[in-house]
């Protein structure tokens, strides 16, 4: 029984340890992780990997589509996007200036809305506000967030 485990940790390590360049790198001085990864120092040697339930290509977010043009804050602003999933998708939520906002399915199957207030703006600036897209499917994956932003509000 001892020998199988140590053969399961051994292979568990080995496949983890394989694909951390999605993820970046780090060592103890430094955190070079991307893609919501973080670093794990008490591996020898440290690596980036994503936290539980965290996925890195099982969900895609493609097919962003926002306002381009200048919207006063009164107004509803509408997001929308194509979310892929090997697994049906539970929940969408953008997120913007530490706001998060619930999509709607639509149609086509994988279409997502999001009304987003224009009151997330600050009064007075026209500063574009960058916003990220996050998800859950009911396999238990959330979307990884992503290096760059989704796009700008």
């Amino acid at each position: 029984m001892t020998r199988l485990l140590t053969r399961v940790m051994v292979a568990s390590g080995l496949l983890f340890g394989c694909s951390v360049s999605p993820l970046g790198t780090c060592t103890a001085t430094t955190n070079n992780c991307k893609n919501g990864a973080v670093c794990q120092l008490q591996n020898d040697p440290p690596v980036c990997t994503l936290p539980q339930g965290t996925c890195l290509d099982c969900i895609t977010v493609k097919n962003v589509n926002a306002p381009t043009t200048w919207s006063p804050r009164a107004q509803n602003l509408t997001v929308t996007a194509t979310i892929d999933s090997s697994a049906p998708i539970t929940s969408a939520t953008l997120q913007v200036a530490g706001q998060s906002f619930g999509g709607a399915p639509g149609s086509p199957a994988g279409t997502y809305s999001f009304a987003v207030p224009g009151t997330v703006q600050t009064p007075g600036s026209e500063a574009p506000l960058p916003f990220i897209i996050t998800a859950t499917d009911n396999a238990g994956h959330t979307l990884a967030p992503p290096v760059q932003p989704h796009g700008q509000l």
